[in-house]
């Protein structure tokens, strides 16, 4: 598509917001889901699809057949928090030495490169 290639993103979503604010041209489709994008992507509906890169790199790896590839040009730095009801406090207490045990045992990087190869 030249130099104006087709984006897609999820509707709402922090790509989504990104892509709004730093280019300004209409060839943007926006997906309901990250499986409709890849799907579009795949197909050549769209040259690029911009979203979180955890996701990205996961439907990289379950698509390598498809030639789609990641590009890990990080455009956002995003927290993530968990959230629990402070009256469950059994739960609380089981994600606290879920977390503790991660990083005492290396155990959450591990995780995350076996399902997130790419990043």
């Amino acid at each position: 598509m030249g130099n104006k290639p087709a984006i897609g993103t999820i509707k709402d979503s922090t790509g989504d917001f990104f892509i709004t604010r730093t280019i300004n041209r209409p060839n943007i489709t926006r997906y309901k889901t990250s499986g409709k994008a890849v799907d579009a992507l795949i197909n050549g509906e769209i040259d690029v699809f911009v979203h979180d890169a955890p996701v990205v790199c996961h439907f990289a790896a379950m698509n390598e057949s498809s030639k789609i590839t990641p590009i890990l040009q990080l455009t956002t730095e995003e927290y993530l928090a968990w959230a629990v009801n402070r009256s469950d406090t059994a739960l609380l207490k089981s994600v606290n030495e879920f977390l503790d045990a991660s990083s005492q045992n290396n155990s959450l990087q591990t995780t995350i490169k076996r399902w997130i190869p790419y990043l």
